[in-house]
């Protein structure tokens, strides 16, 4: 349960300021919206709702919390105390776009409606259920976009089969959520890999969340595994302890070892130190592939009991000596022993250093290694069950990590990197580019009547009134414009021809005519009706919310369908976000009606 004092002080203060003016129950109408796109991009996705319905099915004041009321406002009345336990969603409407809906600044994401005292009551809840939500989600699908240039590439997008588009993108490359060490608390740690999920990322290191998810988590090694190994293969076969591993066919450590052993001799012409600094390729026979192995003897230990114990598992931090010189020599080495049993090695991962230049070197490794073996794999392992070689070496992953960034991921694509998964973290979870969304919660309507915010800056104005937002795709099932419209006084249809007018200057219009056209607010509780999936249980109502997977498939498929000059990395197009002519002529009445005209004499 998340309490409802989980707001600011303030709230209590307006809200007993109405109560005592009786206003408390005249009927409102407050909108969350942000200003500007995040990431200075030109789209955002919702996210949050499901967090934020949960917190009002429940609210509700404990004795201990009214208690604590009393304390920090020892001048309220009883009667004030005796209002706040009244406040339950059945006094709320609630109006959103569905989890996942992407979304444009300057428009109305969430309407409040109900009574005063009540909508004033929830602003802070809601902003911090729904502003880091959005901003991580947001966040996650742009380095999805970065991450695969079929979102941004396509010539031709194929409108009639985007799911199974989508489906084959999102696993075109990996994307892996690596942020829970660098996430603000452990909640913000639970939040950010929920929401990365949701925004486009594949996976969680993040145990706790992927067992809520649902989902399976992923991980490697540290360098403290592979550091904490001190001796030599040859030496530790004889203190590990001796038991059969099912996945290995009931071989035990000493045997693996011996394999990987061999193989070690038959890839490496030498196993003393050279002079050179670079693997060299061998000549004048297909083996020894590599002139001399120059690995680290306590690394290929680690490596061999890591495979060991998780054969299917096996991806290798490489980076913690020498990327290619040892850490790539001995995943090569491990791997060669592991196909003997017909298990595909993982991959390896790079944490340091040129990530571009290494996925290349040790990409060109794999491939060398493969070569060889679908031409002479039988040849080279005659004693063991005949194993079909389908390229398993040429199938191993190449994960990056090391701080990786939305632009970084722009960049390695542009260079041709090698990379197949990338694993993310503090830039992800901590929104490092931009930490704050800039939601805000404004009053719109009070008593039936719009309102409206000005100041200095025309930007900062508030739209006046409650509002319907209405999405105009054209023929080709791009989105084109969102037209704000007032609440239940336009219908928008497809087919017909509607004035769009620019929010800040009425001189800049369009007109569409809209092939389809979709009303992004859904209503989700309305005076006590719940729409919203849910069952109840002991006479409480418990929100079923859509499993996160297939909300990432909606994310996707519908910024696919974006424009790709809006969704590009750099000074993209902005996206429309238009009034109707009556949501303009109401603005500027408002406008007139808001400022007295000097008079200057």
């Amino acid at each position: 349960r998340l309490s409802p004092l989980l707001t600011d002080q303030y709230q209590f203060s307006m809200v007993y300021t109405y109560f005592k003016s009786n206003r408390h129950m005249e009927p409102a109408v407050f909108e969350m919206f942000f200003r500007s796109n995040p990431f200075k991009g030109s789209y955002a996705i919702f996210a949050g709702l499901g967090r934020l319905l949960d917190f009002l099915v429940d609210f509700h004041f404990t004795d201990e919390e009214i208690a604590y009321l009393k304390k920090t406002m020892p001048y309220a009345h009883d009667d004030f105390f005796v209002y706040l336990r009244t406040l339950n969603y059945e006094q709320l409407t609630i109006r959103a776009p569905e989890e996942g809906r992407v979304v444009f600044g300057g428009e109305p994401v969430i309407s409040v409606e109900g009574p005063l005292g009540m909508c004033q009551l929830i602003e802070t809840t809601l902003l911090v259920l729904v502003n880091y939500a959005t901003l991580v989600t947001t966040n996650a699908c742009r380095m999805r976009v970065a991450a695969e240039p079929g979102f941004t590439e396509q010539k031709i997008k194929d409108i009639h089969n985007v799911p199974d588009t989508v489906k084959k993108l999102l696993n075109d490359h990996i994307l892996m959520e690596f942020g829970l060490r660098r996430a603000q608390g452990p909640n913000g740690g639970m939040s950010a890999s929920n929401y990365a999920i949701m925004g486009g990322f594949n996976a969680t290191s993040n145990v706790l969340a992927a067992m809520d998810l649902g989902i399976k988590p992923i991980g490697t090694m540290a360098h403290a595994f592979i550091l904490s190994h001190t001796e030599r293969l040859e030496d530790y076969i004889n203190v590990y302890p001796d038991y059969p591993e099912p996945q290995l066919k009931n071989h035990n450590f000493k045997k693996f070892a011996n394999l990987v052993l061999k193989w070690q001799e038959k890839l490496f012409s030498c196993l003393d130190l050279a002079s050179s600094s670079h693997m060299q390729t061998h000549i004048e026979n297909q083996f020894p592939l590599f002139s001399c192995y120059r690995g680290n003897e306590q690394e290929l230990t680690a490596f061999a009991v890591f495979a060991f114990t998780q054969p299917t598992n096996f991806v290798a931090l490489i980076d913690t000596y020498d990327t290619l010189n040892s850490g790539m020599a001995n995943f090569l080495i491990v791997s060669c022993a592991l196909m003997e049993y017909g298990i595909q090695p993982a991959g390896v991962r790079l944490d340091s250093g040129d990530l571009c230049y290494l996925s290349k070197e040790c990409r060109n490794m794999l491939n060398r290694l493969d070569l060889v073996f679908v031409n002479h794999y039988e040849q080279l392992t005659p004693n063991v069950e005949k194993i079909q070689y389908d390229g398993q070496i040429k199938n191993a992953k190449i994960v990056a990590s090391n701080d990786i960034t939305e632009e970084v991921l722009v960049q390695l694509h542009k260079d041709g990197a090698a990379i197949d998964t990338y694993g993310i973290g503090t830039h992800l979870v901590t929104c490092k580019v931009q930490p704050a969304l800039g939601g805000v919660y404004k009053l719109v309507q009070v008593n039936g009547q719009p309102r409206m915010k000005m100041t200095e800056e025309i930007s900062k104005a508030t739209l006046p009134g409650a509002k319907d937002v209405f999405r105009l795709y054209l023929s080709n099932n791009e989105p084109y414009v969102d037209l704000i419209c007032q609440r239940d006084q336009e219908k928008i249809e497809a087919g017909k021809i509607y004035t769009c007018v620019h929010p800040t200057d009425e001189l800049k219009r369009v007109q569409v005519k809209p092939a389809r056209v979709v009303k992004l607010h859904q209503t989700w509780l309305e005076n006590g009706v719940v729409t919203y999936n849910h069952v109840v249980k002991d006479g409480k109502v418990q929100l079923i919310h859509p499993e996160v997977g297939a909300v990432r498939q909606f994310v996707l498929e519908q910024v696919y369908m974006l424009r790709d000059d809006h969704k590009r990395y750099l000074n993209p197009t902005p996206y429309k976000v238009s009034l109707s002519e009556k949501m303009s002529h109401l603005v500027k009445e408002m406008a007139i009606e808001c400022r007295n005209v000097p008079l200057i004499e």
